[in-house]
């Protein structure tokens, strides 16, 4: 039975018919063609399957995709991206100054930093009588205590007027500032020049960022520091020391200076001074 319908079907599908067009007025054929009920379902599922390639080509490709409910325009969507790209860049950028600032916070109330290598090595318990020193020991003592009187770091009066070196010879061309937000001087140098450091201490940071360029802490006795920024290259690491007048990093052009620039501050008890007041 299935077998007798399928050939019926498949009869009535390749069955012919003559389409003929007529003159209504002298009854003259125009125009005839033969199709088959096979055809007929051929063309219209090709005619399907184009209308739906070019509704998607047009959706796909074509601004009338806008149109359309649920899709954004194509400037709203750049803009969207191009604001997503600089929220990134703001929280890189706000994530490193807050690492910064907590670093420094943390040298002006002399906390540990978190890379610190605190040693957990039991404190011995040594007899005070079986550590004196020999004679040659005293005599070192003595000569030590002698030359550290004459070190900067070891000064009391730290703060005295003129007892900083000038980090270079240029011309002053930032004061300090601090009502709008300028916590220290700044001069202006040839390219190359070198930067030196205006005290005894230890270079507690050496970074680079793009508002300040390659820039250093250093540590000092008395609770200051020095922050030299605006440097096309710097010559110490972290953790090494530093003399006064030692070469701390080299000048240059910075990204928003079209001259070379040298940014210098001052912090006593975690607060910046002016440091023209220090200098000679």
């Amino acid at each position: 039975m299935a077998k007798k319908r399928w050939k019926q079907i498949q009869k009535e599908l390749l069955h012919k018919y003559r389409v003929v067009l007529v003159d209504t007025q002298t009854f003259a054929e125009r125009f005839s063609f033969t199709l088959s009920g096979f055809n007929v379902f051929l063309a219209a599922g090709t005619t399907v399957v184009v209308l739906v390639g070019m509704t998607l080509f047009l959706i796909a490709y074509t601004p009338l995709r806008e149109y359309i409910p649920g899709y954004a325009s194509t400037k709203l969507r750049r803009e969207a991206l191009h604001l997503s790209t600089q929220v990134d860049s703001l929280e890189s950028v706000v994530n490193y100054h807050e690492k910064q600032w907590s670093a420094i916070r943390r040298l002006l109330t002399n906390e540990p930093l978190p890379d610190s290598v605190v040693s957990e090595a039991p404190s011995a318990q040594a007899d005070p009588n079986k550590l004196k020193p020999t004679a040659s020991e005293q005599k070192f003592r003595e000569q030590q205590e002698v030359q550290d009187q004459y070190r900067l770091t070891r000064r009391p009066n730290v703060q005295a007027r003129a007892s900083l070196i000038p980090p270079v010879a240029g011309t002053l061309v930032e004061k300090y500032a601090p009502a709008r937000g300028h916590l220290g001087v700044g001069w202006s140098v040839s390219s190359g020049t070198t930067i030196k450091c205006a005290l005894d201490g230890t270079v507690v940071q050496a970074d680079w960022s793009p508002d300040l360029g390659h820039f250093l802490w250093v540590q000092h006795a008395n609770n200051t520091l020095t922050f030299y920024s605006q440097n096309a290259q710097v010559l110490k690491k972290r953790g090494a020391r530093v003399r006064a007048g030692e070469a701390l990093a080299i000048s240059g052009k910075g990204l928003r200076n079209a001259s070379a620039a040298v940014h210098f501050e001052l912090w006593m008890n975690g607060q910046p001074v002016n440091p023209l007041v220090y200098l000679p």
